[in-house]
C-alpha cells in the first residue's frame, strides 16, 4: 500500500515540474516573440526583446530584383551611404575573400557626434535553400586606425531569399547596444534605429533597381 502511495506521489511530482517548464517555456517564448510595429512601403518592421536593454528590429520586405543585385549593393561600400544619412565617410579597407571584407565608417550627426567603426561583412550561402546570409557587425580584428572614438557595438544579419518569380525576400535584423543612459534615452534611440531600419529597407528596395546594381555579377559563390 505504501509502495503505491509513493509511486503515485512521484508521478504526481512528476506531472508537476513537466507542467512548470512547459509554463516556464511558454512564458520564455512569448517574451522574445516579434511583434509588428510598422507596415509601410512594402516594408513590415518588428522589434523585441533582447539580453540588451535595446530591443532587437526585424524588417521584412521584398525586392524587385535578382540575388546578383542584392548582393552587389550589400557589398558596395557607397551603399552604406544611401541607406544611412549620417554615414559621411565610407571605403573598403580590407578583403580577406570573395565572402569577407572590412569596411570603414564615420558617423557624423549634426557635428554633435562623430564616431568611426570598422565593420566586417561576411556571407554565407545554405547549398539547400539557396538563402544568403550576409553579416555585418563591428569588428576591428584587423587592428585598422582610427581617429575618433567608436560606435556602439552592433550585428546585423540580411537573409536573402530567393524566390521563383525571380524576387528576393530579405528578412533583416539589428542587434545593438548604447552607452549606460536612462530610460529616456534607450526609448528614444529604440525609436530613432525603427525609422533608421526601415528607411535603410525602403531604400534597398529602389536602389537594388538602379543600373549599377542590375548588371552586377559579383560570383560570390561558384
Amino acid at each position: 500500500m505504501l509502495k503505491k502511495i509513493f509511486s503515485k506521489t512521484h508521478f504526481i511530482t512528476f506531472l508537476l515540474i513537466i507542467t512548470n517548464l512547459f509554463v516556464f517555456s511558454h512564458n520564455a517564448m512569448a517574451q522574445h516573440s516579434w511583434n509588428k510595429t510598422r507596415s509601410e512601403a512594402g516594408v513590415n518592421v518588428y522589434e523585441r526583446e533582447s539580453a540588451h536593454r535595446l530591443n532587437d528590429i526585424k524588417t521584412v520586405f521584398k525586392l524587385n530584383a535578382d540575388m546578383n543585385s542584392a548582393i552587389s549593393f550589400l557589398l558596395d561600400a557607397e551603399a552604406f551611404k544611401k541607406m544611412v544619412s549620417n554615414i559621411k565617410k565610407a571605403r573598403l579597407i580590407e578583403k580577406v575573400s570573395e565572402t569577407e571584407r572590412y569596411y570603414y565608417l564615420n558617423i557624423t550627426v549634426d557635428n554633435i557626434i562623430n564616431r568611426d567603426a570598422v565593420v566586417k561583412v561576411a556571407f554565407s550561402q545554405n547549398s539547400r535553400s539557396g538563402i544568403v546570409t550576409c553579416t555585418m557587425e563591428l569588428n576591428n580584428s584587423i587592428n585598422y586606425d582610427t581617429e575618433h572614438e567608436s560606435i556602439m557595438p552592433f550585428i546585423a544579419q540580411w537573409y536573402l531569399k530567393p524566390k521563383r518569380n525571380g524576387q528576393v525576400k530579405v528578412t533583416l535584423i539589428y542587434s545593438g547596444e548604447i552607452d549606460e543612459y536612462n530610460d529616456l534615452v534607450y526609448t528614444l534611440v529604440e525609436e530613432l534605429m525603427k525609422s533608421q531600419l526601415f528607411q535603410v529597407s525602403k531604400s534597398m528596395k529602389t536602389e537594388v533597381n538602379t543600373l549599377k546594381y542590375e548588371n552586377a555579377e559579383p560570383n560570390l559563390f561558384r
